[in-house]
């Protein structure tokens, strides 16, 4: 479980593509202001079953112990940030977990935050019009 406060070639390397071309997802614990890199090959759903030391019918049976825990999605195209989707996954959409909308902008600051920080290191590109879309 690799927390990061930026966004570097190593992680872009490791980590995107998930799920389709130019997607990197991401779980933010929004009550300890952590972000969570989601591995390729795991699942929202499976990362907050890890976070909570829970195996993962426990967290079906009682969902809502994740809500603290939202997703947030980055598209890549041509090497650059051109989208932010925060509050949708597998959490939400198959085990209806419900955050609170203090949550869901919590979250998106908190992933705002941290493109920001990786513009200025230089090690992402922005879209323009990136954090005008805010979606969730």
């Amino acid at each position: 479980m690799r927390s990061c406060q930026y966004i570097d070639a190593e992680l872009l390397e490791e980590y995107s593509d998930r799920k389709s071309l130019g997607v990197l997802s991401f779980l933010v614990d929004v009550e300890n202001k952590i972000i969570y890199v989601v591995p390729k090959d795991l699942e929202h759903m499976a990362l907050a079953a890890k976070l909570l030391g829970l195996r993962a019918k426990d967290l079906k049976n009682d969902p809502q112990q994740a809500a603290y825990l939202v997703p947030s999605n980055l598209e890549f195209k041509s090497g650059e940030i051109k989208g932010i989707v925060t509050g949708i996954s597998g959490l939400e959409l198959g085990l209806k977990v419900k955050h609170t909308e203090k949550q869901l902008e919590k979250a998106h600051l908190l992933i705002k935050n941290m493109i920001q920080f990786s513009q200025q290191l230089g090690t992402v590109r922005v879209a323009e019009s990136v954090f005008e879309k805010i979606r969730w």
